[in-house]
């Protein structure tokens, strides 16, 4: 998962409970924080998003 760390419409603290909660049930989650940024910038997501690539590519395909 790929949360940007100052998101005004989905705070971290609620995503990162959110993974816990899944992790300790069993579930094989990454969270993943984007430094500095908020829910509507995207394009500022783009290193994040071919990291995500790599890794679907690599290691679940």
């Amino acid at each position: 998962m790929i949360h940007g760390e100052n998101d005004e419409l989905f705070p971290l603290e609620n995503t990162q409970i959110w993974v816990s909660d899944t992790t300790l049930s069993g579930s094989n989650t990454t969270l993943v924080v984007a430094n500095g940024l908020t829910h509507t910038e995207p394009c500022n997501y783009t290193s994040y998003l071919q990291n995500a690539t790599t890794w679907l590519t690599d290691v679940v395909w």
